[in-house]
């Protein structure tokens, strides 16, 4: 998957920071360090093999304790005619409990494989009692009806001297959260982040970025201190939403696995060692002490928002001279400034966006609304009057200054990179075929959105090849805090969910859209259906 990524044209909102740092950590492939982890290769005698190939990943082999003790990965490997890349396990010990994970696409997938000969893969744990060569063959992580499972095309079983073990479900420690080795240098921190964010290892990449960056001492090259902060702002926050693990515990809510915890999720740990096999209760069956709104915007303040701060403060320390080429997917990406810009905006646009939600009142209780299975918008709405009423107006300014920074930031990100002379195949973030003039429209296009916030400013205005769809916005009357529950549309009754027409208050947006009646009729409705074009 390449990297490089377009800015979109659609520059009028913001709000854009999870797509933008989500596509960072879905880098599925390449290599995830090799044995650097904290807890590295056991020292034992070496008396088994273990090869095969996969589609592009990290291998890692662990002990009865989770000790790693073999690791391989596909970083710099070529492929072979199918696209498969071969690995090698090597000093796999005999009279022990072996476990095999593939670390990919931000998910460590234990690999299972039928014991029994019953057609079904039933374990995940095997033991050598002598010295043997293993061919797995291809381990493939995209079975069907095995989510979240890595299957072998050959059982390790079916080798002579091999034999299966008790499943084992717990995902150790040297997995979910790899330290990096003390002593480690700046470099080896680096190079071993950079190789965990390749296989989407995130809490690997998050935790060797945040010791290099604890390392810096001013002795180091900028550069190198400006990519230990530019990638330990760009994981930090990823790496919440990986620690998705159960502790056991359903009444905190201190980690993402604690919100799955509450919600009812299945607890096995190989259900949780990433996302796509994750198991949840459906609509109608969840807990009683499922985390309420109140709850998750409590965890966003209190766990996330650090973390954005923090990122936004590292990013504020790398310099204009960053540049950084390392390989993803085999292929070279180029990081620089610009990239730091545009990072740093989505950051601040999403302090913005927790802002205007903290500011309005959204408290339900998740678990009864979502378990009445006959409940529509308007019962919800008269079982909360309150909703979306604005309590804390205080919060729709720091959002204003939040939104204001992230323009000036996509606005400075744009010029550089509109600045670059070298080739921009390989960055990260790229003009791609834009002509001058519309790279032109769209820092005017942005100019005109910061205008807004602070008064009516006319939209749209800046290319003349689309003459007839400019209109008014006044970004202002929405910090100074509207009653958005008198802007909803009207639900007829509490049998369905079909919106009818705004009120007539409301088309204007409390002065939002100041013309809306010359400029955008909100309760357009061209088919006579009566629901409002714009909510179909």
């Amino acid at each position: 998957m390449k990297r490089s990524k377009q800015l979109s044209k659609g520059l009028f909102f913001i709000l854009f920071a999870c797509s933008l740092i989500l596509g960072l950590g879905a880098c599925g492939g390449g290599g995830g360090g090799g044995s650097s982890d904290g807890g590295g290769p056991v020292s034992q005698t070496a008396t088994g093999t273990i090869s095969g190939t996969v589609s592009g990943t990290t291998v890692i082999a662990v002990n009865d304790n989770g000790d790693i003790v073999a690791s391989d990965d596909t970083m710099g490997k070529t492929p072979d005619a199918n696209g498969k890349y071969s690995f090698t396990l090597t000093g796999i010990p005999a009279g022990v409990s072996v476990r095999v994970y593939l670390i990919t696409g931000g998910g460590a997938f234990p690999m299972y494989f039928d014991s029994n000969n019953d057609g079904a893969p039933d374990t995940n744990v095997f033991s050598l009692s002598s010295t043997v060569n293993i061919n797995l063959g291809f381990v493939d992580v995209h079975v069907e009806g095995q989510d979240g499972k890595a299957i072998p095309e050959n059982d390790p079983t079916d080798t002579s001297g091999v034999s299966g073990k008790a499943e084992n479900t717990n995902i150790p420690d040297s997995i979910t959260n790899p330290t990096p080795p003390s002593g480690s240098s700046l470099n080896d921190l680096i190079t071993g982040g950079l190789n965990a964010l390749n296989s989407g290892w995130m809490s690997k990449a998050n935790n060797y970025f945040k010791s290099a960056v604890a390392k810096l001492d001013g002795s180091e090259s900028p550069n190198d201190a400006d990519t230990a902060r530019f990638f330990y702002a760009a994981t930090r926050i990823i790496a919440l939403g990986f620690d998705i693990t159960s502790d056991g515990n359903s009444g905190d809510m201190n980690r993402a696995g604690d919100i799955l915890d509450r919600f009812g999720c299945d607890a096995d740990d190989s259900k949780r060692a990433n996302v796509r096999a994750v198991v949840c209760p459906a609509r109608g069956s969840l807990p009683n002490n499922s985390p309420s709104t109140t709850d998750l915007k409590s965890f966003s303040d209190n766990l996330i928002r650090p973390e954005i701060e923090g990122a936004i403060a590292n990013l504020g320390s790398v310099s204009s001279a960053f540049n950084k080429v390392s390989a993803f997917d085999n292929e070279s990406s180029e990081f620089d400034y610009g990239d730091v810009l545009l990072l740093r905006a989505g950051l601040k646009g999403e302090l913005a966006n927790m802002d205007i939600s903290k500011a309005y009142h959204q408290e339900a209780d998740i678990d009864l609304e979502l378990n009445d299975i006959n409940n529509t918008i308007q019962k919800f709405l008269n079982n909360h009057p309150a909703f979306l009423t604005l309590p804390d107006v205080n919060r729709l300014s720091a959002a204003k200054t939040e939104l204001t920074g992230a323009l000036d930031d996509l606005r400075d990100a744009i010029n550089s990179v509109k600045a670059e002379t070298d080739n921009q195949a390989d960055d990260l973030i790229t003009l791609g075929d834009w002509t001058l003039d519309e790279i032109n429209q769209a820092l005017a296009d942005v100019a005109d959105m910061k205008a807004s916030l602070s008064g009516a400013t006319m939209m749209l205005d800046n290319n003349p090849s689309n003459p007839g769809d400019e209109f008014t916005l006044n970004m202002s009357k929405f910090f100074e805090g509207p009653n958005l529950r008198s802007y909803l549309p009207i639900f007829a009754d509490n049998t369905d969910n079909t919106p009818g027409m705004f009120p007539l208050g409301a088309l204007t947006l409390g002065g939002i859209l100041p013309n809306a009646t010359t400029d955008i009729n909100i309760n357009e409705d061209l088919d006579v259906n009566g629901t409002p074009d714009i909510l179909e």
